[in-house]
C-alpha cells in the first residue's frame, strides 16, 4: 500500500509511512485525513507485526521477555493489540465528541492507531518503551487536534480524562482485592495461628 505525502508527491510504502509519522507527525495527519478506514487498519497489522516477530525471534534464541515466554502468548498479544484498538478508539471518540470534536469514529481510530505507533513498536524494550509511550501520547494529541478540529488543550483532555478514569477504577479494584486478600489471610490466621 502506498500513500502520497506532502507537496513532493512522494510515494511511501508502509515502512516509509512509519518513518514519516515518527519524524513529521503534524504533516502526516494533514494527509491521512483523506484515508479510508482500511488504511490505518492495514498499517496497524504491519506495525504490530514488527515487535511480534522480534519477540518470536528472541524466544527462539532463548531470550524471554516478561509475559512473552511462549509463542501463544506473543501471538495472543498481537491479536489483543489489533482488537483493543477498536475499543480504545471508541472510548477516546466519546470524549472527542464531548469536547466538541467535529469528525467521526474513523478519524479517532486513525489518531489512535497512528498516535500509538511508537508505543507499539518500542513497548517491548525496557525504558525505551516508556519514551515511546510518551511520544505516542504526543502524536495522538496532535492527531485528535487536527483530525477533530480541537485545540491542543481539549485534545489533551480527550486522552487524559479516560486514562484518569481508568487509573481510578484500577486503583479501586486493587484496593478491593488487597482488602479481600488481607481479610482472607486474617481469617485463616485467626482460626489456625499455630500453622504460621
Amino acid at each position: 500500500m502506498e500513500e502520497t505525502f506532502g507537496t513532493s508527491e512522494k510515494k511511501l510504502n508502509l515502512f516509509d509511512k512509519v518513518i514519516y509519522l515518527l519524524t513529521q507527525p503534524e504533516e502526516f495527519f494533514k494527509v491521512v485525513r483523506k484515508e479510508n478506514f482500511s488504511s490505518p487498519f492495514i498499517y496497524l497489522i504491519f506495525v504490530a507485526a514488527i515487535p511480534t516477530l522480534i519477540k518470536i525471534c528472541l524466544l527462539f534464541l532463548g531470550v524471554t521477555l516478561p509475559g512473552n515466554d511462549s509463542i501463544g502468548l506473543i501471538l495472543g498479544g498481537y491479536a489483543g493489540v489489533i482488537i483493543i484498538t477498536f475499543v480504545l478508539a471508541g472510548i477516546f471518540h466519546i470524549f472527542a465528541k464531548l469536547f466538541g470534536g467535529s469528525s467521526g469514529y474513523r478519524e479517532t481510530y486513525k489518531a489512535y492507531v497512528y498516535g500509538f505507533t511508537p508505543s507499539i513498536l518500542f513497548s517491548w524494550i525496557p525504558y525505551i518503551g516508556i519514551l515511546g509511550l510518551i511520544y505516542g501520547v504526543y502524536i495522538f494529541i496532535k492527531g485528535i487536534s487536527f483530525l477533530h478540529g480541537l485545540p491542543s488543550g481539549k485534545a489533551f483532555l480527550v486522552w487524559f480524562i479516560p486514562v484518569l478514569i481508568l487509573g481510578i477504577i484500577l486503583l479501586f479494584l486493587i484496593i478491593i482485592l488487597g482488602v479481600a486478600v488481607l481479610s482472607f489471610l486474617t481469617g485463616v490466621y485467626s482460626q489456625n495461628p499455630q500453622n504460621f
